[in-house]
């Protein structure tokens, strides 16, 4: 029996990836659920908590696998990324206000 797979949507729409729905289920709960918790949050400290708290479970590839999974709930309209304030490279995470997301809360 073969895993269910999930498309994983990209900004240019010809580089797709598929990842287990299992795996992309729990990346995606775990960006959500930090984000409703902390309502937004930087890259950098995302792919922190990512590693501490997920390291076991997706091994050496986890930033690879959050970074899929962040690009794809972007491309979905259900996180919006801004950048910091004076062209900085920082990335700041938030669930996107404007889409309803109250089914992924």
């Amino acid at each position: 029996m073969s895993t269910p797979l999930k498309v994983i949507l990209s900004p240019d729409s010809k580089n797709t990836t598929s990842i287990s729905e299992a795996r992309y289920e729990m990346i995606r709960n775990f960006i959500v659920n930090i984000l409703r918790d902390e309502k937004e949050i930087t890259l950098n400290n995302l792919l922190g908590r990512a590693e501490e708290q997920n390291a076991t479970l997706l091994g050496s590839s986890t930033t690879w696998y959050l970074l899929k999974v962040k690009q794809d709930l972007e491309v979905r309209k259900i996180i919006k990324i801004r950048r910091a304030i004076g062209g900085s490279r920082v990335q700041i995470i938030s669930i996107n206000k404007q889409r309803n997301t109250r089914s992924i809360l």
